[in-house]
């Protein structure tokens, strides 16, 4: 059949059965291609059309181009509908938004404005300035959302992405899954990394990874392990089965409490294994394997190979030191939390304990000393218990000096209690004299009373001058029969 060139400067360069219908169109060859808009191209190939103001198909089977510059580079019943929509080759795909793409692939579908379908299979990226990279089933919905690949994958929120993997969806605004599957991001700025059944539905929440995690709270996180929950806001939280118990925020939770479906771990710090809860350091650079008891007792390391330039004290001189160090009970600012200890201040003032010099690296990697401005503001224990140590040794030491002379004054108190007896003795002796005399000085005293009357009576009579030496025998005879004093 013959070719069709019926618009002004149309051209059909050969071919069988093509058209070129309108100004400046063009059918390169091919069979049955039809260039129908303004300057349409069709360079080749069989049944493709392109129908709308310099559209563009450059070959293949039963391809449309009838956006305004819409392409379609080649393929298979490709179609480019949206204005400057291009589809660069593959079988039945479409970009039906203005600016829209599809890079390749099988029944793909960029609808939205500007959207991009790299290539795969069954894509869609509906939102505008949406963008699926590859993959099969994927759909970009949201604004500027982005599905990289995988399977199944939905990136449906503003800007959200997926990386890939395999039925993860990133519905939150800014929302992002990297891979893995069956991960949800649904708050804005959440993020999934990876693993499988993970969620982040917090705001800014995050998952790293692992099996069955959930970050909830806002900012919070999990970075891996399994079937975590970070349920408060700005929350840290990881092992295994670890589901805190309160929503309480600013929170990190490192392992389970030690049942069955909540095991235990240690945290091991600057070294390669870890035999306790807490295991800090191998050497005097970074923790000396100081380490918090599966009891429960901090431990630091003590060693003697741990130390040099030692120094020693006489017992004496610190217990004088420990007389002028003032200790006190007190609140720290802010709380309820009350103790009793030296300052920080008054024992290093007294002792000199503390990390004296820091030692770091500078800018050109070489190690360099600076003076600790804060040496003087915190307090070890173990300088506490060892200046007790002292103190109890120089004590000790008193009272050695003090047993001879404490042996003498309980000979010479036994001396004097023993004298005391003897006086106790003789004062009880002398009591009993005394209750005598007063007894018989009684009886003196009844008769003594006695002659004064009866003196009394004779001085009256001798007045009267009617007395006689038998009326005054009496006198004798009191006098006669006066007892004599018994000692």
């Amino acid at each position: 059949m013959k070719n069709t060139a019926r618009g002004s400067n149309a051209t059909v360069g050969g071919g069988w059965d093509n058209t070129a219908s309108s100004n400046y169109a063009t059918v390169g060859g091919g069979r049955k291609n039809t260039a129908s808009g303004f300057a349409a191209t069709v360079g080749g190939g069989g049944f493709n059309t392109a129908s709308d103001s310099a559209a563009t198909v450059g070959g293949g089977y039963q391809n449309t181009a009838r956006g305004d510059a819409a392409t379609v580079g080649g393929g298979v019943e490709n179609t480019a509908s949206g204005k400057a929509a291009t589809v660069s080759g593959g079988w039945n795909n479409t970009a039906s938004g203005s600016d829209a793409t599809v890079g390749g692939g099988a029944l793909d579908t960029a609808s939205g404005v500007a959207a991009t379908v790299g290539g795969g299979r069954e894509n869609t990226a509906s939102g505008d300035f949406a963008t699926v990279g590859g993959g099969r089933k994927n759909t970009a919905i949201g604004y500027a959302a982005t599905v990289g690949g995988g399977y199944e994958n939905t990136a449906s929120g503003w800007a959200a992405t997926v990386g890939g993997g395999v039925n993860n969806t990133a519905s939150g605004v800014g929302a992002t899954v990297g891979g893995g599957g069956g991960n949800t991001a649904s708050d804005t700025s959440a993020t999934v990394g990876g693993g499988e059944q993970n969620t982040a539905r917090g705001d800014a929440a995050t998952v790293g990874g692992g099996y069955e995690n959930t970050a909830s709270g806002d900012f919070s996180v999990v970075p891996g392990g399994a079937s975590n929950t970070a349920n408060g806001d700005y929350n840290l939280v990881f092992g295994e089965n670890v589901d805190p118990s309160v929503t309480e925020t600013h929170r990190v939770y490192f392992f389970g409490d030690g049942t069955s479906s909540n095991p235990s771990g240690f945290l091991v710090i600057n070294r390669l294994d870890g035999d306790h809860p807490i295991h800090v350091g191998t050497d005097s650079t970074n923790g000396n394997g100081a380490h918090l008891t599966a009891g429960g007792t901090w431990t630091n390391g003590s060693s003697r190979s741990f130390k040099e330039r030692f120094v020693q004290y006489r017992p004496a001189e610190v217990l004088e030191k420990i007389r002028q160090l003032p200790v006190e009970g007190y609140f720290y600012k802010g709380t309820e939390e009350y103790h009793i200890t030296p300052m920080a201040e008054d024992f290093y003032r007294l002792f000199g304990t503390g990390v004296h010099e820091i030692i770091e690296t500078d800018s050109t990697g070489q190690l360099v000393r600076r003076p600790n401005p804060e040496v003087d503001k915190y307090l070890a224990a173990s300088d506490v218990a060892g200046v007790a140590l002292l103190g109890v040794k120089a004590l000790d030491e008193r009272m050695s000096t003090l047993g001879p002379q404490n042996s003498a004054l309980e000979q010479r108190l036994e001396q004097l209690h023993q004298e005391n007896q003897q006086i106790k003795q003789e004062n009880q002796h002398l009591q009993q004299r005394i209750e005598v005399l007063q007894q018989q000085n009684g009886r003196l005293q009844q008769q003594l009373e006695q002659v004064m009357e009866r003196l009394a009576l004779v001085e009256a009579q001798l007045q009267q001058g009617g007395s006689t030496a038998g009326e005054n025998a009496w006198l004798g005879r009191a006098f006669r029969t006066r007892p004599t004093a018994q000692w």
